[in-house]
């Protein structure tokens, strides 16, 4: 929205800028190149971004100074009604993205926009908890949603998306769970229980999008306990079929 707004004040004062701003256009151009550059080489190319935006961080502060140099605009130029306006439609959505914040604590991280539609839907198209922080909610969970403790008996478990040694740790601090780790996400006969996030499957090497495969897609079965927020499913024990 702001840099819709950014257009139209350059089209209707563009003045006020070069007033402002020293070798403002070499300015401007400068920065859409800083970011229109890699965004092209992303979208075409044939290869998967991993692990969200961590790749693209740098460009987060050059997307947000032509939106800041709207809302700049609109406080220099407050009393006027329109900017007013402006400004009051900006700090609701800017509201509203606080409280999705809020209620994705603790995994911002995972913040989607509702341009990516359903959110139930979502780990179909990203890596959300690829950091697999909601592991140890998850573990946490396991006394209180299920029985795999009280009927005392030993559970095969395999784990797909967190490290091993994570799982394995969140595991241990459960008292009177009897549990053998199985073998990876390549070995699907020898356990009866999977916990995971949705990373992708496909060999490193193949990385070509069309054979994106994740953990939630392999692994078929009954979701005994999830972590879940905002309606985006972050990770899960799941018992296989």
């Amino acid at each position: 929205m702001c840099y819709a707004i950014f257009v139209y004040f350059i089209i209707a004062n563009k003045k006020f800028f070069l007033s402002q701003f020293d070798f403002f256009w070499a300015k401007i151009l400068l920065i859409l190149f800083i970011f229109l550059l890699p965004t092209i080489f992303l979208i075409f190319s044939p290869y998967r971004v991993y692990d969200g935006l961590r790749l693209f961080l740098y460009l987060i502060p050059y997307f947000n100074i032509i939106p800041g140099l709207a809302i700049y605009y609109l406080i220099y130029n407050f009393n006027s009604l329109m900017p007013k306006l402006l400004l009051g439609v900006i700090g609701s959505l800017f509201a509203y993205y606080l409280f999705i914040f809020v209620l994705l604590t603790p995994y911002q991280y995972t913040y989607l926009n509702l341009f990516i539609g359903n959110f139930s839907n979502a780990h179909k198209k990203f890596e959300n908890d690829y950091w697999a922080i909601s592991i140890k909610e998850l573990v946490k969970k396991i006394p209180r949603e299920t029985n795999l403790i009280s009927n005392n008996t030993e559970i095969k478990i395999t784990f797909c998306g967190a490290p091993d040694s994570l799982v394995k740790k969140e595991l241990k601090k459960l008292k009177n769970l009897k549990f053998e780790q199985r073998g990876r996400y390549d070995d699907y006969k020898n356990f009866d229980y999977v916990i995971m996030t949705n990373r992708i499957l496909a060999d490193r090497e193949d990385n070509i999008q069309a054979n994106v495969t994740t953990c939630f897609e392999k692994f078929k079965g009954e979701d005994l306990i999830t972590v879940e927020r905002n309606g985006l499913m972050l990770s899960t024990l799941r018992k296989k079929l």
